[in-house]
């Protein structure tokens, strides 16, 4: 007896193979069979119209403050989205002291305020463990954002950190890596993200290398010399060790046509 049979769907496995035509056993909210499925449901879907496929993965999200808003998440779930990556371009929610504890210092004010959610976290774990008690819709991975870091033990100083503040730094986001974060995140044409310098970059990518993690990058420039922001990014990744995610391969005025090409070129 199955709790659900989708029926005769157009099935992609996701694995790259052509689609093909199959019945979808499931019981427990998972899948048990696929192919010719017989017996009895509690409910019989018909897909013969349909395409069925794997839920699909957002690698590029801000829903960091919204989960707690909108734990359902019907608004990406019925596209079909089952997995959301959030702390994108340098901002997470997490963590939080110093200047990132006042309105004007949290990358996320303006949704807090708005929707008064109760910003009761400082540590990723913390972070992580309040989504956990509250529960959510759909899977949910998030990178440390070095934005965040930085202002936390700087604020948004243009300026070089001295050996002391990059050590705290580091242990930050050593510390969010623990707590789950799958990787760092930057976000180099904000503040304060546009101050870091290529070495400091390196030595925050070497401490995600040590978990596994991946460097996830919004470059620094989108104009004429985006090609060298993607050569900085693959620079950072070749020196820290580490697996480098482009959030953005697109060019602004008043970069000349051609800007994707010459970005996949240097890649």
């Amino acid at each position: 007896m199955f709790d659900t049979i989708i029926k005769s769907g157009q099935v992609f496995d996701g694995a790259g193979s052509p689609w093909f035509r199959a019945d979808i056993g499931i019981c427990g909210g998972k899948i048990v069979e696929i192919g010719r499925v017989r017996g009895e449901a509690n409910r019989v879907i018909d897909a013969s119209k349909l395409f069925v496929c794997p839920g699909f993965i957002d690698t590029h999200t801000h829903s960091d403050v919204m989960v707690f808003v909108n734990p359902q998440a019907d608004n990406v779930v019925l596209q079909g989205v089952t997995t959301q990556m959030m702390g994108n371009c340098g901002m997470s929610a997490a963590p939080l002291r110093g200047k990132t504890m006042h309105p004007e210092g949290f990358i996320f004010v303006k949704q807090v305020q708005e929707y008064g959610i109760t910003v009761d976290w400082r540590s990723f774990s913390e972070y992580l463990s309040k989504i956990e008690r509250q529960g959510t819709a759909v899977n949910l991975a998030s990178l440390v954002g070095h934005g965040t870091v930085r202002q936390a033990v700087v604020g948004n100083s243009a300026r070089a950190l001295t050996p002391d503040e990059l050590e705290e730094i580091k242990r930050l986001i050593a510390e969010s890596m623990e707590a789950g974060a799958y990787g760092l995140s930057v976000g180099l044409e904000y503040v304060p993200g546009k101050w870091a310098s290529t070495e400091e970059l390196i030595e925050c990518a070497k401490i995600v290398a040590q978990y596994n993690g991946i460097y996830a990058s919004h470059s620094r420039n989108r104009d004429a010399k985006a090609h060298l922001a993607v050569a900085e990014a693959i620079h950072i990744g070749e020196k820290a060790r580490v697996p480098v995610l482009i959030s953005h391969l697109t060019e602004r005025f008043p970069a000349p046509d051609g800007g994707v090409r010459r970005g996949l070129a240097v890649m």
